[in-house]
């Protein structure tokens, strides 16, 4: 039995069918520099767009994780496949909780919303792969609703991003490539005030300064067993 008591199911197609999309690129860093042209990461996006939470096995563990949260206030991450060239995760999102701001150096990001309803901010770098003090460009802070179309960051395009949860939310990502210090570290950051010196909301595109910080003691996703369909598999931390 899986994490919350949920029993792991059977294989499912769906998901399958984007493992072996990924199992057939095995050419990560490459892969992620495409973006929208690369056909398997299109692929992939057009299959995550229906993607459900029975597809990915979780279907009764979210009714039970509404009623009964672990522990309020924490977010967790599930590992469903672990390989050099791209990796599988479920994020699961209490209300109120978030990933902070930070980015995926190098790396092609793809997300599906599958429950929840969540704020999503997106930055692109000025300086992509880099950290320190940069100048960068907002380019979406909306409201992002389960169902809504699946999402991909590139490492120039909305690389570093920040989730905020409003609901109980299941998000469903493909890494490509992983996380993998030091080459690929994962960054937090802090967004200053704009480059213009404008104060209060503002509709992006527009451009902020970002310094990067240390990472956060706390509040960062906890690592806990996936009970969903069997693929290939390795443990692999959250980093």
């Amino acid at each position: 039995r899986g994490f919350g008591g949920a029993p792991a199911a059977p294989e499912g197609g769906a998901l399958r069918e984007i493992h072996d999309v990924l199992e057939r690129v095995k050419a990560g860093p490459e892969e992620a520099l495409l973006g929208d042209e690369s056909p398997a990461l299109r692929r992939c996006l057009e299959l995550m767009d229906s993607l459900t939470l029975a597809d990915v096995g979780l279907e009764d563990f979210y009714r039970q994780w509404r009623k009964s949260p672990p522990r309020g206030s924490e977010t967790y991450c599930m590992s469903v496949v672990s390989a050099e060239q791209y990796a599988i995760d479920v994020f699961l999102l209490p209300p109120g909780t978030s990933l902070p701001l930070h980015d995926h150096p190098h790396m092609a990001v793809l997300s599906r919303l599958l429950a929840g309803r969540m704020r999503v901010r997106s930055v692109s770098p000025s300086r992509p792969g880099l950290g320190g003090v940069q100048s960068a460009t907002v380019e979406e802070d909306a409201a992002v609703a389960e169902g809504s179309p699946s999402r991909m960051l590139t490492p120039s395009r909305g690389n570093i991003h920040e989730l905020v949860a409003e609901d109980h939310c299941v998000m469903f990502d493909v890494l490509m490539p992983p996380y993998a210090p030091p080459q690929r570290p994962c960054r937090y950051f802090e967004q200053q005030a704009s480059d213009d010196g404008a104060a209060g909301p503002r509709e992006p595109p527009y451009t902020v300064r970002l310094h990067e910080v240390p990472a956060p003691s706390r509040g960062l996703p906890m690592l806990v067993p996936y009970p969903g369909p069997h693929l290939r598999r390795g443990w692999r931390p959250f980093t």
